[in-house]
């Protein structure tokens, strides 16, 4: 499939460097804020977050490179914005291809690395917070996956059901947490206590 990107990258070399690299992959890509209808994605750096720039383009699916932001504050930005993915500096041309196609089937792209910091720095006091209340044994465990970026159907085969039972588990947990998004239910485990 063919994507466009509108990459807003603060650092010119780097951004310049990107913009050659995904060009050669086939990738359409602009660097201006012309007005585009048919923008896919937007990826953008610390220094370029912008709210206007986002409400500007509602359908393109925001994607994050880090370029050496702190943990607390990557983990601000990604409660404060619709982050669809976070690409870490060390990521390739091949796995960046495989977030966008993660981002564009509806999924949030976190590698190992995000997950992890996710989890441990913030997940824990959240949902044993939210646990005390209303969630089943079995609803966490798939919250946790869900935070671990796991797919419904990789999250079936771990816990050893049907996709169809962990759709309405997922469907219940937003009921009770008052989500409507996966997005959503992860941002709710940034919150510290």
């Amino acid at each position: 499939m063919e994507y466009s990107i509108l990459v807003k990258i603060y650092n010119n070399f780097l951004k310049e460097a990107v913009i050659n690299l995904l060009i050669k992959e086939g990738i359409k890509v602009f660097d201006s804020e012309d007005n585009f209808s048919d923008l896919d994605f937007i990826l953008v750096d610390h220094k370029s977050l912008d709210m206007k720039l986002f409400s500007r383009y509602p359908k393109a699916k925001i994607i994050f490179l880090d370029t050496g932001v702190r943990e607390k504050e990557l983990l601000k930005i990604f409660k404060m914005y619709k982050i669809a993915g976070i690409i870490a500096p060390y990521t390739d041309v091949h796995l960046f291809k495989k977030a966008l196609q993660v981002i564009e089937n509806g999924q949030i792209w976190l590698d190992n690395y995000y997950t992890k910091i996710l989890i441990n720095n913030y997940g824990e006091g959240s949902i044993a917070r939210i646990q005390e209340n209303t969630l089943t044994e079995r609803e966490r465990q798939i919250i946790e996956r869900i935070c671990r970026g796991m797919s419904n159907k990789e999250i079936a085969y771990e816990l050893n059901i049907s996709i169809q039972t962990v759709k309405t588990h997922i469907y219940k947990i937003f009921q009770k947490l008052n989500v409507s998004s996966r997005a959503q239910l992860i941002s709710l485990f940034l919150d510290k206590e």
